[in-house]
């Protein structure tokens, strides 16, 4: 991972409560229904982290 790599982009549709998400140039769909963006944005970021992403945190 780089210093530069970006959190994971989510897309959350309101209306059939679905989401998916953009990692490393991959989209990926999250398996199930969300409340809300902020909720898809946590599974999301919890997936990304499996796959070896890490926050970058201020120095």
């Amino acid at each position: 991972m780089s210093d530069t790599e970006t959190p994971p982009t989510v897309t959350f549709n309101r209306i059939n409560k679905k989401a998916f998400f953009i990692f490393r140039l991959q989209r990926y769909e999250l398996p199930g229904m969300y409340k809300s963006l902020a909720e898809a944005q946590y599974v999301a970021e919890r997936q990304c982290r499996s796959m070896g992403w890490e926050e970058r945190t201020p120095k």
